[in-house]
């Protein structure tokens, strides 16, 4: 959201842009829900929120591997415990995406622009807030990756990142 709003405000600045599970607005409904479920999570201890998170961010077959290896669920602990998101940074955020909607605006992003979003994603649920941008920004491509969540990045980091020293090495030779 906040490189959308940066490549709009100043387009000279930005050669390329990379856009990862985000979209171009956020229904009202959906900005509530967000705030009531973390305040549903209030009580929970640390673990319990590491592991409803868990949920929601990665894909069932990510969250099967979390259970058998057991080195990579310590790396996502560790950085969900190390800097645990509060309830206050979630009303922040929440404000943000309150008045983000950059739809009537995407037409006018030029620079080649990679959407990257993971078909299993329970965030940005479905996959019409990706092919939406990817319709109004005209030279933009849009990269589905399979049997991921909303943390592709840390279920498929080899795959994401050839997408994207792919697209790079494309765009800025």
């Amino acid at each position: 959201m906040i490189a959308q709003n940066y490549v709009l405000k100043y387009p000279d600045t930005v050669k390329t842009l990379i856009l990862c599970a985000t979209t171009s607005y956020h229904p009202e409904t959906s900005v509530k829900a967000i705030i009531e479920s973390q305040q549903l999570m209030e009580n929970f201890n640390l673990e319990q929120k590491l592991r409803v998170r868990i949920g929601v961010l990665y894909s069932r077959p990510f969250q099967k591997k979390l259970r058998s290896d057991k080195e990579l669920y310590q790396k996502i602990r560790h950085n969900f415990i190390e800097d645990p998101t509060r309830l206050q940074d979630w009303i922040n955020q929440c404000a943000g995406i309150k008045n983000h909607d950059t739809r009537d605006s995407l037409h006018k992003i030029q620079q080649p622009t990679l959407i990257l979003a993971g078909d299993e994603d329970k965030i940005m649920v479905g996959l019409e807030h990706s092919e939406l941008m990817h319709e109004k920004i005209p030279n933009s491509k849009l990269e589905i990756i399979k049997n991921v969540g909303h943390r592709f990045v840390d279920e498929e980091p080899e795959k994401v990142n050839n997408l994207i020293w792919d697209f790079i090495k494309e765009n800025m030779g």
